[in-house]
């Protein structure tokens, strides 16, 4: 009992040196916390301490949570009440005397672990913080509540933990004394050991207890084998080096060593062993020792237990970043904790190198702070800026000033709060970024206490009811808003929310004051409170915006519905991976007279299953293709189209023609294809009329060239008359030209103009029928074929000081007389049609065209298409005459003002509808004309 008292005594030094528990901010907190939550606060103690899982736990297991919070209620009570009298020093010294005496009641006083002691401040820390926000909303008041109570927390782990240690202390040392006294009473395992034949001459009873081998028997085992069969494998080089030594030990001396025994069980026991001399020959040589042996099992755990708790006091320092310290005043020398290492960063530690650190703006406030609690004997608390490793950290530093070994020191904790600091400052962004989200999110918050018929509103619900803020009092101010039609939904709602404490969710209308009707979404629940009241609370959004935008996605949904079952087309999508289809539109049963929902439930199989064979394999290949070029395609890319034909048997088993348009609809996370979605058009009639147009092409093109060869050889045979027309009547004219009156000779000059003329017709008419009938194309470079067309006007564009500029053109697949044909005829035109004095300037450009911009013209389809753009300054004409101007024999001049016969450009047309394009021209009186030439590149 004489170390009872020294643990009351440290006790008491601990708690009462300094003025620890002299709290500013917690005495009032701690009775808001009684006065409001005084169950709550319990009830979440117990539900930390099952959460971590408290060992004292086991003292009370098959008690319910209610006989829980009635035990601990008074206790609680009291503690809180010492807390606001600032009386928590006798609060934990009565407390801490009461473990000491042995007066915890269920629980002995050496039941009580390590974990017990800093789970318990742990539980209590975070069951006071849960309050605090329903305490204060001022930051640095919060700040502050959570500091005393973290030093409460440290300070009260530390007195339990001192006292903790003095009991383990007692322990042993009262385990020793009674190893001590019973070696000389019942001296556990005593025996006499034979060195030189390895065996036991001596055992007392407990051996034989111990062994479960009758004394006699083990005197009988000798030699090595029977040191393995009682000590353990590993332990059996340690108790032959313990008998080697016992062999050279003096006569006084004791040799000891640890080593495991086997014992009756089978079990192994840690033995301590204590050796002496006891016999020695003639020689002087030990022939017997004398020991005994005892069980230190238990002192083991103890030994390691405390090493383990000691270890866990460690870990929780080093989990909350609180070192611990001790200064000695004088010579500023200082013994620290490895936290604190860890902490400041150093190697080496005295007061003058930490300062050093400090950051100068807080150096001379701590060095005071410091100075002044060394001076009045007191508490140094501070906080401040600390600079290591190219780093800035917070710490906050609090100690006591006291005498210790004779000598004056501050003794005290440091914690890293740079986490807690920020934390902090996130909390007040957060707060921030709480209430913009309310905003972004149209949302706000409310709470109503019944009892003090007291209401609590967000901005934000001041926002949706377009009110000022805080211009609330009761909740009628709001009631007068809400839509006639909804009222009764509202205080239904509401009454049985209180009634059946049933939480609510559901929306309503409300009218304000501009005539806007808006939909809200009212969510919440209800709650007693510590004291018996009652609060409803819960949160407004305004999801009129929301609504809207579902009624359109429904109406939309409903169009594009009713679309597709209108559409004369087969409408699917499917999963490629699964076979499954996600839509099937109702035109499958109009068009092949299978329903939907077979087609769904089947799946892709049974849509295979009706493709005609002939098909199935060119299909199946085609789609594999495709599907593996648009896994390959990334980057940013419009999703191909793929067309596919084919038939497909209708329920009464004939075949029809369909034009397939398929595309990708969605795409998995890799970007490989997941679904497909197809277009499917009933084209039967298409092909068969295509099939019919065939065969009529066939006997039109067997017309054409028997029309062609008949042309040919009509004005083959035409030109034969006009020449001799020509001949005659340019002999007549010559040789009778004597005899010929003015008349004669007028006569005779227009029958040869006509006959040119008509010859030059008729060779047009032969190019045309020769155009018509020539696909012979090469690949060929344009730049040659418009020199040699510029060759053959060499003396005309030198004539009339022509200028051309033309691109570089590239080499593409054509009839190259055709073209020159072409660039001859349009350059030749824009010759003939300059204005007067102003020489002709003729530009030529070129460029490549997408599919989509020439859809418009009809052409045959390509992946590109040239454009070549003729544009010259001449006399222009007026663009609506721009279409005529191709028609064979078209002019819109007469043939006195200018030349030709008005073939030309009809030659140009033919050129590019034989070569799949077309051509068209843009004119502007007295400024000039433009024709440009459209052609597909064939690859």
């Amino acid at each position: 009992m004489a170390q009872v008292s020294e643990i009351n005594s440290a006790l008491t030094e601990d708690i009462t040196a300094g003025n620890k528990f002299n709290f500013k901010f917690f005495p009032a907190y701690a009775g808001f916390v009684r006065d409001n939550y005084l169950v709550p606060y319990i009830q979440e103690q117990i539900r930390i301490s099952k959460e971590i899982q408290l060992p004292m736990l086991r003292f009370f297991e098959g008690m319910t949570d209610a006989d829980l919070i009635s035990m601990a209620i008074e206790s609680h009570k009291e503690f809180l009440t010492n807390a606001e009298d600032n009386k928590l020093k006798q609060h934990l010294e009565k407390g801490l005397a009461l473990w000491v005496a042995d007066g915890l009641g269920i629980m002995k006083r050496d039941e009580v672990t390590a974990e017990d002691i800093t789970l318990s401040g742990y539980m209590r820390k975070k069951a006071l913080l849960k309050f605090l926000p329903n305490y204060t909303t001022d930051v640095s008041e919060a700040v502050e509540i959570i500091k005393e109570i973290d030093s409460l927390t440290v300070e009260g782990d530390t007195a339990a933990t001192n006292i903790y240690i003095n009991l383990l202390k007692e322990r042993i040392s009262d385990a020793a004394l009674f190893s001590e006294r019973l070696s000389h009473t019942t001296p556990g395992l005593n025996y006499v050991f034979d060195l030189s034949e390895k065996r036991i001459k001596y055992a007392n009873k407990n051996a034989e207890h111990f062994f479960g081998l009758p004394v006699k028997q083990l005197q009988d085992m000798a030699g090595s084998s029977s040191i393995e069969q009682l000590v353990h494998p590993d332990d059996v080089a340690t108790f032959t080096t313990s008998l080697v030594a016992c062999a050279h030990a003096a006569d006084q001396e004791v040799i000891s060593s640890e080593f495991r025994l086997k014992g009756a069980h089978g079990a192994y026991t840690c033995m301590r062993n204590y050796a002496s001399v006891f016999k020695r020959n003639s020689k002087g040589a030990v022939t017997e020792i004398v020991g005994i042996i005892l069980d230190v099992t238990r002192e083991k755990e103890i030994e390691d237990r405390l090493v383990y708790r000691e270890q866990q006091l460690l870990d929780a320092q080093a989990q909350a970043l609180l070192g611990s310290f001790e200064l000695d005043v004088a010579t500023g020398e200082m013994d620290v904790s490895e936290q604190f290492k860890k902490i400041y960063e150093l190697n080496e530690f005295d007061l003058y190198k930490l300062i050093d650190h400090v950051h100068p703006a807080d150096r001379a406030n701590t060095n005071a702070k410091r100075d002044k609690a060394i001076a009045e004997n007191g508490i140094y608390e501070s906080e401040y800026r600390y600079l290591i490793n190219g780093k800035e950290k917070i710490l906050w530093s609090k100690g006591t000033v006291g005498f210790r070994d004779g000598r004056k020191k501050l003794i005290g904790t440091v914690m890293d709060v740079t986490g807690k600091t920020k934390m902090l400052r996130e909390l007040l962004e957060s707060r921030e970024l709480y209430k913009q989200a309310q905003e972004l999110a149209h949302i706000g918050n409310w709470a109503y206490d019944i009892a003090a018929d007291k209401w609590t509103w967000s901005d934000e619900i001041y926002t949706i009811y377009e009110l000022e803020p805080q211009s609330l009092k009761t909740s009628a101010t709001l009631d007068k808003y809400n839509h006639p039609d909804d009222t009764a939904i509202i205080r239904d709602t509401m009454r049985r929310a209180i009634e059946d404490r049933q939480p609510f969710d559901f929306n309503y209308r409300i009218i304000l004051k501009s005539g806007r009707t808006k939909i809200l979404h009212a969510k919440g629940g209800a709650e007693h409170d510590p004291n018996g009241g009652f609060k409803i609370y819960g949160t407004l959004q305004d999801i009129t915006e929301q609504k809207n935008i579902e009624r359109q996605l429904k109406d939309y949904k409903e169009f594009i519905e009713k679309i597709t079952d209108v559409t004369p087309s087969i409408i699917t999508s499917y999963n490629i991976n699964t076979g499954e289809y996600s839509f099937i539109n109702d035109a499958i049963e109009k068009f092949l007279g299978y329903s939907p929902s077979r087609v769904m439930e089947e799946g892709t199989a049974f849509m295979s299953s009706i493709i005609h064979p002939d098909d199935k394999q060119a299909l199946m290949e085609k789609n594999a293709k495709a599907l593996e070029e648009a896994n390959q395609m990334t980057g940013d890319f419009e999703e191909p189209v793929v067309e596919f034909k084919f038939r497909m048997r209708n329920a009464e088993g004939i075949y029809r023609w369909f034009h397939t348009y398929a595309t990708i609809f969605e795409r998995n996370d890799l970007g490989l294809v997941e679904s497909v979605l197809n277009i499917s058009i009933d084209i039967t009639d298409q092909e068969e009329a295509e099939k019919e147009l065939y065969s009529k092409n066939i006997q039109l093109q067997q017309s054409n060239t028997s029309l062609e060869e008949y042309a040919y050889v009509a004005s083959h045979d035409l030109k034969e008359p006009l020449r001799k027309i020509v001949t005659f009547s340019d002999r007549m004219l010559v040789t009778q030209k004597d005899t010929l009156n003015e008349d004669g000779k007028l006569y005779l000059n227009k029958i040869i103009t006509a006959a040119l003329r008509m010859q030059n017709m008729i060779n047009d008419l032969l190019a045309v029928s020769t155009i018509m009938g020539n696909n012979s194309f090469e690949p060929t470079d344009l730049n040659m074929v418009l020199e040699e067309a510029t060759i053959a006007l060499d003396h005309k564009i030198e004539e009339t000081g022509a200028v051309i500029e033309a691109d570089r053109l590239p080499v593409l697949a054509i009839a190259p007389s055709q073209f020159r044909q072409l660039f001859q005829n349009l350059i030749n035109n824009s010759l003939k049609f300059a204005r007067n004095g102003v020489p002709s300037h003729i530009r030529i450009t070129n460029d490549i065209l997408s599919y989509q911009a020439v859809q418009q013209y009809g052409l045959a389809k390509a992946k590109k298409y040239l454009r070549i753009t003729i544009a010259d300054n001449g006399i222009g004409f007026d663009d609506q005459y721009a279409a005529k101007i191709f028609a064979i024999f078209q002019r819109l001049h007469g043939r006195s003002e200018y030349e030709g016969t008005g073939i030309g450009l009809s030659v140009c047309k033919k050129v590019a509808e034989n070569h799949g394009g077309t051509i068209f021209a843009h004119g502007v009186e007295n400024e000039g004309a433009t024709f440009t030439l459209i052609i597909p590149i064939m690859e």
